[in-house]
């Protein structure tokens, strides 16, 4: 991703950057933030340097550090992942690197701003999602923005020494809220 900045109410996102990835490797680190997110771990700063260089050179990502508008401070990364220009349907994902954060609305924020990215700039039809059944403070933040509860998928993913459940979420352009404005 590369270009001007997004903006939301509360966040802004921008480009990753090399320099991002010692911060980032704390996110990804951090057991609470894995136990929410489909993250492996652990990482290296050198492996998340690396994360950095293939998704700025992808085609097929566009992946976003989310910081705070009012401190400009890296909390998070966000993205529409395997992007599918003949379908124009991507998957999202997010995560709050920094659990003192949660439940601040900076998560629904920059979902809404990477929703409208999608929708506006990359003129995608579908967006998509998979998130663990028992997050529902993510289940939550995600109705707010306007996906929908499309399936379930029993024991989908093994993640810290058993199986998880994985709901599917979906956001169509035309019941996308922003789409009549």
């Amino acid at each position: 991703m590369t270009g001007a900045p997004l903006e939301g109410a509360r966040v802004r996102l921008r480009p990753l950057v090399r320099a991002d990835a010692p911060a980032l490797a704390g996110f990804v680190n951090e057991p609470s933030v894995r136990r929410t997110a489909l993250l492996a771990g652990p990482v290296s700063v050198r492996d998340e340097e690396e994360f950095v260089l293939r998704v700025r050179a992808s085609t097929v990502d566009a992946v976003f550090g989310i910081e705070t508008l009012d401190e400009r401070r890296l909390v998070g990364v966000t993205g529409l992942h395997a992007i599918d220009r003949t379908s124009r349907a991507a998957q999202f994902g997010i995560f709050i690197g920094l659990p003192a954060l949660w439940n601040r609305g900076l998560g629904t924020d920059a979902t809404r701003v990477v929703v409208r990215h999608g929708f506006e700039a990359l003129q995608l039809h579908r967006i998509w999602l998979h998130v663990f059944s028992e997050n529902l403070a993510g289940v939550r933040c995600y109705e707010k923005v306007g996906f929908v509860r499309e399936g379930l998928l029993r024991e989908a993913v093994f993640h810290e020494g058993r199986h998880h459940d994985l709901v599917t979420m979906a956001l169509l352009r035309r019941d996308w809220p922003g789409a009549g404005a």
